[in-house]
Parts: C-alpha cells; structure tokens; sequence
C-alpha cells in the first residue's frame, strides 16, 4: 500500500512538473539531447524513457506552445510519468527520505545535507544498489511550506499545495518538513549506461589573480 502510495504521489507531482512553463524552461535549458554523457546538464539517454518517448519530449521541448498543444490534445503528460516516474516507482527494490531533525535553512545546512546524500549514495553502490533521484516531491513541497508561489498555473500550484500535504502522510512520523534534504529509490538492476559526469578538474579550479 505504501509504495502504491509513493508512485501515486510522484505521478502526481510529475503532472506539475510537464504543465508549467516555469519547469519548462528548467527542463529545456538542462537535457542535454542525443550524448550518452554529459558535464553539466543532465543526458538524453539518461531521461528513463523509451525511443519515441524521448523523441516526442525532444519536439515539445522546442517550445512552449509545442509543450501545450500535446498536453491539451494528446494528454501529452501521460506517456512520461508512466515510463519516468510510475512504474519505475511500482518496480524500485525501496524508497528512501533523508530528513535532518531541524530545519534546513543555511548553506551550511545544505552542504551537510549533502555530504550526507553522498554517503548514503556511496554506501549504496557499495551494495550494488542502483540509486535514482526523486525530487519533485521535495522540491515542490519546499516551495508550499516557504510560502513561495512558483508558477503561474493556479491549478498546478492548488494541486502542489495538496501534495505537500500527502508527501508528510506518506513519510509518516519521522518526517520533519523543513527537514527535507532528498528522496529516491534504490534497487538491483544494471549499472547505467548513460549519466551525468563530473566537470574537468582544470573547469573546477582557479588560480591566484585570476
């Protein structure tokens, strides 16, 4: 019931990421199209969808007006979220939540949230678990909680200001709101094939003067 209640909730979440142009833009500016690899946005063939999917979401992506046509005529969010984020839910070996026990607010809150993402990752490679990103839910929810309106689409946002309310259902007592740093989902399977790569150290780096 649990899980069904998770897939459920990122199906959901995943609707106001395909109907905003707010994420629009984000998704256009960050899928690197047709490489395998990628240093700073995030590859093609790493999206978790199939050929056509991919080819479709490659069309829209050229424009808003595209992204609202398929949407409004050939319910255009369905195809995604059930390849992207529903079955992959239904099928994961678990979902995890990593919430600190106060409020997550400083830069130094943020990169002790990442720190501690990164051990988790590290440990779970180390038990060849595959491990995959499920942000929305917290993404969104931050938002609510802050008080931040981020998108123009009253329905969408009405309909993120519900999810939040289900995300802190769904973690149950352990779950601290302002808490959130990260949820995702582990599970046996084949190593990638395709991901996003770290920069070049020389890209990363400076020296004095400059």
């Amino acid at each position: 019931k649990r899980r069904w209640e998770m897939a459920r909730l990122l199906f959901q979440n995943a609707h106001i990421r395909l109907t905003t142009p707010e994420a629009f833009e984000v998704h256009r500016r960050n899928i690197e199209w047709g490489v395998q690899f990628s240093e700073d946005r995030l590859p093609e063939y790493a999206l978790g969808a199939d050929y056509v999917t991919r080819k479709v979401m490659r069309w829209a992506l050229a424009s808003w007006s595209r992204v609202t046509f398929l949407n409004r005529f050939f319910a255009g969010t369905w195809l995604p979220r059930l390849q992207m984020d529903l079955l992959t839910a239904l099928r994961c070996g678990a979902h995890f939540a990593i919430v600190s026990d106060r409020p997550v607010t400083s830069v130094e809150d943020f990169i002790a949230g990442g720190r501690a993402t990164q051990r988790f990752w590290l440990e779970a490679t180390r038990q060849n678990l595959q491990f995959q990103p499920e942000m929305t839910p917290v993404i969104f929810s931050r938002y609510v909680l802050n008080g931040t309106p981020f998108t123009q689409v009253e329905t969408e946002q009405a309909l993120a200001e519900r999810l939040a309310q289900r995300l802190g259902e769904v973690l149950g007592e352990d779950d601290n709101p302002q808490g959130r740093v990260y949820m995702g989902r582990v599970g046996f399977g084949p190593v990638p094939t395709s991901r996003s790569i770290r920069s070049p150290l020389e890209t990363l780096t400076t020296t004095a003067g400059e």
